[in-house]
């Protein structure tokens, strides 16, 4: 437990520096949160020497270096080459994937593992205001406003999409409307396009248990004979982005389709032999 603590403590500590530059304040909600996410890693770290508890028994390979890398280096320096590290990334993929979905890192070619909705794109989206990358997140958002077009006879898988695409739009378009200086004529098309892809996938909503399926096709709805097995994970963890696309728009048809999956998927969880009531969660039997 401690481990996942201390590396996830140190991907936030790298990823909030980066929003400091933005801010200005040193007492502003990010740096807070920046600073308390070192507190973590620092007071994990700080606890299991206390108690004389080697961290090396309870990490895995490469997780010490980690623990090092953190310890011994500015976060100025982190700052730096996670800045880097998304660069590269990133201009690889407009290079040599845009607006395809997906780059092949390797072969420098591209793939469409969503239809082709330029999905990395999408998820970058927030990336590239915190970051700072007025210029490159200026032109996305005019591609995603303009030209991206989710009306295509293509098949989806509904979680994916929920998280990558319409994640990506809706946190965005948070930063945006806080923000009016980072691109002036902005009038809220991400939400549009958040709205615009979501009742694309609502229909993969619309099963006797209203656990919805994993897969769906965005001109046509449900595909006969398309696989119905899904997982807890796809079926019952898309209540963050719809629940805030429904408080966004204030249509709360996106967030009931939400809860009532998450609701379902503890109904007709099998019965464990701690409870045999018919839930599998003690409390929820019926």
């Amino acid at each position: 437990m401690f481990e996942n603590n201390t590396l996830m403590s140190a991907s936030c500590v790298a990823r909030l520096y980066c929003c400091k530059k933005k801010i200005g304040s040193e007492n502003s909600l990010r740096d807070s949160a920046m600073q308390s996410c070192f507190y973590i890693l620092s007071s994990t770290i700080a606890y299991l020497k206390a108690n004389g508890i080697d961290s090396k028994q309870i990490q895995g390979p490469g997780e010490s270096q980690m623990e090092e890398f953190v310890l011994n280096r500015s976060l100025t320096s982190m700052t730096k080459e996670v800045e880097d590290m998304f660069d590269f990334a990133f201009e690889g993929y407009m290079r040599y994937g845009f607006p395809s979905d997906d780059l092949r890192p390797i072969s420098c070619t591209s793939s469409n593992s969503q239809g082709g909705i330029a999905l990395t794109l999408l998820d970058s989206l927030d990336t590239l205001y915190l970051l700072g990358k007025t210029a490159a997140l200026r032109k996305a958002v005019l591609f995603v406003s303009k030209s991206l077009n989710f009306d295509i006879n293509a098949r989806v898988h509904v979680f994916e999409v929920t998280i990558r695409g319409i994640g990506g739009l809706l946190s965005c378009h948070a930063f945006l409307h806080a923000d009016k200086q980072a691109i002036p004529w902005y009038k809220g098309e991400l939400l549009d396009k958040a709205v615009e892809l979501a009742d694309k996938l609502l229909p993969a909503f619309d099963t006797p248990t209203g656990i919805p399926t994993s897969w769906i096709n965005l001109q046509r709805g449900q595909v006969p004979g398309d696989t119905r097995v899904t997982c807890t994970a796809c079926a019952g963890t898309m209540l963050l982005e719809f629940g805030v696309l429904s408080r966004m728009t204030g249509n709360p048809v996106y967030e009931a389709k939400a809860k009532h999956a998450v609701i379902s998927c503890l109904l007709y969880t099998s019965p464990s032999p701690r409870d045999q009531r018919g839930a599998g969660f003690p409390g929820w039997g019926g």
